[in-house]
Parts: structure tokens; C-alpha cells; sequence
């Protein structure tokens, strides 16, 4: 499943995105089970390789790339103005 958390209130960005981290099993194992990546700068093999992780003692893995639609920098998405709209994809 992949959730793009995109918007100009940083409030409900972070709520959802710890609905997310609550979803991923027990809090003991949400560190082993999270990795938080830039998106400036990544490279798609890397993100392939850390998607692809097994999760550990749990349902599923929460992989966190922050800044990501900074990466396409086409100027407008959407009538909006990606360079200055902070983006999070949970993936």
C-alpha cells in the first residue's frame, strides 16, 4: 500500500502518519520496522531494496520518504507548487 501525505498543515501530516506507525504491530518492533528515507537525491534501487525488506516479527513495515515530490521538481503538480509544499509518502 502506498499513502502520499501531502499538504500545507503540518498537524494532520503528522497525525496520519502516526495512524500509520500504529498500524505497522507492536511498539516494541516499530523501530526494527520503520526506516525514514530523504526523498531529494534517492535512488530507486535503494528505495526497491528497503521496500522489499522482510518486516521483522510483524505484519508489514512502514518505509517513510520525506521531501519526496521535491524529487520530480516539474514546477507544478496539480496546479500546485511542489517546490514549496512539504510532501511524506509512507509507503
Amino acid at each position: 500500500m502506498i499513502y502520499v501525505i501531502y499538504g500545507e498543515d503540518d498537524f494532520s501530516k503528522r497525525e496520519r502518519l502516526e495512524e500509520l506507525r500504529k498500524e505497522v504491530g507492536s511498539p516494541e518492533l516499530l523501530e526494527a520496522n520503520t526506516t525514514v528515507l530523504a526523498g531529494p537525491g534517492l535512488k530507486l534501487r535503494h528505495l526497491q531494496e528497503v521496500c522489499s525488506s522482510v518486516p521483522f516479527l510483524a505484519e508489514r513495515r512502514l518505509v517513510v520518504v520525506e521531501g519526496f515530490l521535491h524529487q520530480f521538481d516539474a514546477g507544478r503538480a496539480g496546479g500546485r507548487d511542489v517546490r514549496s509544499a512539504s510532501a511524506k509518502a509512507a509507503l
